[in-house]
């Protein structure tokens, strides 16, 4: 069930959608991106706008979601696949506001209880704020899809239950090779420990930043 202090932040940000329409579609946009890694409101990560691993429910996330401003509620959908123990999993995907027709987030729900939440950034977020954040990743996982010419990086904490991807179109470095600060992050996941112990290849230590 979503808190006081999430219903104080939907409306807040609905006052501001609002008294920014005159200002330019760009402004709107902005009051409707989720940026609750960096504002840790109305909770800090992992925990994400009141919803926590293994203990919120399908009802919680149903309720979070109804509320969140930049979630477009007719765009609410769930789907079916299989747990990493073969559990079946319950998905539930939404589309933001902006941009738009882009499904922007997955919740993972297992017998009931919250299992990974990703979303989409939509929004400049450099890897160097991430690790400043949290700290240095325990380790970084390079995988080259199949069927795509570009590059999937995670760089995982496990202990905090958190994981980011920075994906690009580019050829995958090779493991060694120290990140770009500025290097953008296109996904945070927070996820319980199994989901990280099911990603052992590819997987390799954390090689620093580029210095200045």
């Amino acid at each position: 069930m979503a808190s006081d202090k999430l219903k104080y932040l939907y409306f807040l940000l609905l006052a501001l959608s609002i008294f920014t329409v005159s200002c330019g579609d760009n402004e709107v946009d902005e009051a409707f991106i989720d940026k609750s890694f960096l504002e840790k409101e109305p909770c800090a990560p992992p925990c994400w706008y009141g919803l926590e691993l293994e203990e919120s429910t399908e009802e919680d996330v149903y309720d979070v979601l109804k509320q969140l401003p930049f979630v477009k509620n007719d765009n609410i959908f769930e789907q079916s696949t299989t747990w990493i123990n073969g559990d079946s999993v319950k998905v539930i995907s939404y589309k933001c506001v902006y941009p738009r027709g882009l499904v922007c987030g997955r919740i993972y729900i297992v017998k009931d209880t919250v299992r990974e939440i990703i979303t989409k950034v939509n929004y400049d977020l450099p890897l160097s704020l991430i690790v400043e954040e949290i700290g240095e990743p325990e380790y970084i996982i390079i995988h080259n899809p199949i069927d795509s010419n570009g590059c999937e990086i995670s760089l995982d904490w496990p202990k905090k239950q958190i994981s980011v991807s920075s994906d690009s179109q580019e050829k995958c470095p090779a493991p060694n090779t120290k990140f770009s600060p500025d290097a953008k992050v296109t996904y945070l996941m927070y996820a319980v420990s199994e989901s990280f112990t099911a990603s052992v290849e590819n997987q390799y230590p954390w090689p620093g930043f580029v210095q200045p």
